[in-house]
């Protein structure tokens, strides 16, 4: 019984898995649809994005959380605040920027979904997961076709290299962030959890959003 239960969350975290990187793909196509239109600070992207996903996410999540009998304190602020600084404020704003960096929506997308590989090497000290001979491989296969992005306009270009590097940052914060999420998302709910980490997040970009806001910024 306990097995077939297992195996059954399994499926649904699989079903949850595609899901999130089918809908998590169209963010870098819908960002250069609007960036076709007019340039948002990619700062200001993240925190229009996360404020108003955090507030939403929270209004939905924290009542049941409350009325559960549970608390939130100080340490919770903590963990929330280092996994929206890294996984919010530092990833996605560098995330934001390097998709404006590649000339194409699709070559953002794959490099970015390099984070697993980042993943698999951080795993093994924050998660205690093991090594093993395939995940390498993995791992080494996934860094030569993120490297054959290089020739994104069809011979190697500087901002092509720009463009790798931003974004291969952003995907090891995001890493970094996953494998903190991993050791206690459990505790909260995924959505209290992103709710928290999401304004939290939104929040701390605010002083690179002042100083880098444009004259006019509600246009």
């Amino acid at each position: 019984m306990v097995v077939s239960q297992r195996q059954n969350f399994e499926k649904m975290g699989m079903l949850a898995l595609f899901l999130a990187i089918m809908l998590f793909s169209m963010v870098e196509i819908t960002s250069k649809a609007i960036a076709a239109r007019a340039y948002i600070d990619p700062f200001m992207m993240v925190f229009i994005r996360f404020f108003t996903t955090g507030v939403v996410l929270l209004a939905i999540s924290l009542p049941g959380y409350l009325h559960s009998g549970r608390r939130l304190g100080w340490r919770d602020l903590g963990i929330f605040s280092l996994t929206g600084f890294i996984g919010i404020t530092l990833s996605i704003s560098l995330f934001h920027a390097a998709i404006l960096m590649f000339e194409n929506a699709s070559s953002s997308a794959v490099v970015f979904s390099g984070n697993a590989l980042f993943t698999i090497v951080l795993a093994r000290f924050i998660n205690r997961e093991t090594w093993t001979w395939h995940k390498w491989v993995a791992v080494l296969l996934g860094m030569s076709g993120i490297g054959m992005f290089v020739f994104e306009s069809g011979a190697p270009t500087l901002s092509a290299v720009y463009a790798i590097l931003t974004m291969c940052v952003a995907a090891c914060a995001f890493s970094l962030s996953i494998c903190i999420t991993k050791r206690v998302v459990a505790h909260y709910g995924p959505m209290l959890f992103m709710g928290c980490t999401s304004l939290i997040g939104s929040i701390l970009t605010i002083p690179m959003v002042i100083i880098r806001r444009p004259e006019n910024v509600m246009a």
